[in-house]
């Protein structure tokens, strides 16, 4: 059974630990508690955000309500511009003559397709594949339209695209 000792309880047996030249046990020795450290972030890494802390109560709170994350590759509106460019090289005619609900279906889905073909570029390792599978699954959006034209469509947008990239 370990039983709390009081402060001067706790100095009195340091003391007479002194006096007869013995150093004092661990539960003998009161270690200080250090006051909380500010946390720092450490730019670039994503820890700008506050971590949560723990309240008297049990419970926990945030200290910054709305966390900054800032993405490693920012995705700029020139790139994503060009790879639109790209996209919708040679389907003029097929969107027009889309009716009004699709066209803005489409084009909101291929503003999505173009922002991820942006990160994909990005990323160390190019994955081609899923960026077939990203334009395929845009143009699958326009109606009555032959899957091999799809598939071919995506390989000839892909291939401007790597040509875009790697100037």
């Amino acid at each position: 059974m370990v039983a709390e000792l009081t402060q001067k309880e706790q100095q009195e047996k340091i003391d007479l630990a002194k006096s007869r030249e013995v150093l004092p046990t661990k539960e003998q020795v009161v270690t200080p508690e250090l006051p909380p450290t500010p946390e720092k972030s450490i730019e670039g890494v994503g820890l700008d955000r506050a971590l949560p802390t723990i309240d008297e109560g049990g419970g926990s709170s945030e200290q910054a309500a709305a966390p900054l994350i800032t993405p490693v590759n920012p995705v700029t509106e020139a790139e994503v511009k060009a790879i639109e460019h790209v996209m919708e090289d040679g389907l003029a005619d097929l969107y027009m003559k889309m009716p009004t609900d699709s066209q803005a279906k489409f084009r909101q889905l291929g503003e999505q397709t173009a922002r991820q073909i942006n990160v994909l570029l990005h990323e160390s390792k190019l994955q081609i594949k899923k960026i077939v599978k990203l334009l395929i699954e845009w143009l699958k959006v326009i109606p009555g339209v032959n899957r091999f034209f799809l598939e071919q469509e995506a390989k000839i947008k892909t291939d401007e695209l790597l040509r875009l990239y790697k100037k």
